[in-house]
């Protein structure tokens, strides 16, 4: 029989020596889990425990909050016809100040135009040094832009003004509409409608 030393080391087995290493790791590595998880947190328990304490206390508190709350109303059937006609009156007037608004832009626009027109010909005027030829082409421009500017500064933000507070108007008849049926949700959204064209 050959003697343990008379053995090359490639032919030697470790297995035993492995499997005490990996039994104690993992002896090792449990218990630093368990020192981690358990031991060493001793609040956990009490934290559960508080946990537990605010959710009764919350429990309570909404049971509590739901005895308080005041009777609400279910939401009437809503009139048909009246509906729609307030409905109509609210397109319409929105149709009217869309309308409005369209109208300023345009004019707002052609008055860009004229003023370009008007700046070209005062630049083309001084360029030539000739005020008999283009003295006509200059006054008629500024004609042209100061009754632009006179509209937009005039009766068209009056006629904006106008279209948005029929529009509000329309919107709060609609709102007042949807309160007296106890349709809140919409009642409040249409008065917000109504508050952002006051």
């Amino acid at each position: 029989m050959r003697n343990k030393k008379d053995i090359p080391v490639e032919e030697k087995s470790y297995a035993v020596l492995f499997f005490i290493l990996s039994a104690l790791l993992g002896l090792v590595t449990i218990w630093g889990f368990w020192s981690e998880a358990i031991t060493r947190r001793p609040w956990k328990g009490i934290q559960q425990e508080f946990y537990q304490y605010e959710y009764d206390k919350t429990k309570i508190e909404l049971e509590r909050a739901k005895k308080n709350l005041p009777d609400i109303r279910e939401p009437e059937a809503l009139d048909g016809k009246k509906l729609n006609e307030l409905k109509n009156a609210v397109a319409d007037a929105e149709v009217k100040r869309e309308e409005a608004l369209q109208e300023r832009k345009f004019i707002q626009s052609e008055s860009d135009a004229i003023n370009y027109k008007y700046q070209h010909a005062l630049h083309e005027a001084k360029a030539h040094h000739a005020p008999d030829a283009d003295d006509h082409s200059v006054e008629k421009w500024k004609k042209k832009l100061d009754e632009l500017e006179s509209a937009i500064e005039g009766p068209l933000p009056q006629a904006v003004i106008n279209a948005e507070r029929k529009s509000s108007e329309s919107h709060q008849a609609l709102a007042q509409f949807y309160e007296t049926s106890n349709h809140l949700e919409d009642a409040l959204s249409t008065y917000l409608l109504a508050a952002k064209y006051s």
